[in-house]
């Protein structure tokens, strides 16, 4: 279930904003084949405009932050530890195989993740019904790292699949990719 969807992965380490904007635009060209199909499938509005990361000044009480609303229906935020980059397709579409956009979005996050930081772990989890919430709170408030949103994840979604295809059926409520 859930409205969308979250991937968590280790913050671009030596990486400024400029540098994290370049990457991202880069990934952009290695993922056109599969953004088509998710452009050619999407019921929401989306930009196709290159990514341009921005900095999210710090208030009272949250902490300054990067920020974009990219293209094809992706947004990243950027923490002091992690990132977590978003896409508006439900949940339950990068995983089903019934999906039209299924393979594609799951090649597309993946490439996006191994661009921004190489082949490393990352979290995919739904977003927007409360699942992600308590993890993403603890790495923008508390500047926590991966293994620590991780810890979370599994304390409130219990054990995660480890491939893509077994998030299928009722087992397992978020993944753990890498």
């Amino acid at each position: 279930m859930g409205t969308s969807i979250d991937v968590v992965f280790s913050r671009p380490e030596n990486c400024d904003r400029t540098c994290i904007s370049q990457r991202l635009n880069s990934s952009l060209a290695e993922c056109a084949v599969q953004l088509r199909v998710i452009q050619e499938h999407a019921w929401y509005s989306f930009d196709c405009e290159p990514w341009e990361v921005v900095s999210i000044p710090a208030n009272p009480g949250e902490p300054e932050y990067l920020f974009d609303d990219g293209p094809y229906g992706f947004d990243m935020h950027i923490y002091d530890c992690v990132a977590c980059l978003g896409h508006a397709e439900r949940f339950a579409r990068v995983h089903d195989e019934t999906s039209p956009v299924a393979t594609s979005l799951q090649q597309a996050i993946t490439k996006i993740v191994e661009v921004l930081v190489g082949p490393e772990q990352f979290a995919c989890v739904a977003s927007g019904m409360g699942d992600s919430d308590k993890a993403l709170d603890l790495a923008y408030y508390q500047r926590a790292a991966l293994s620590d949103v991780v810890l979370e994840l599994r304390a409130s979604l219990g054990e995660p699949a480890t491939k893509w295809s077994e998030l299928n059926g009722d087992g397992y409520k978020w993944a753990l990719i890498g």
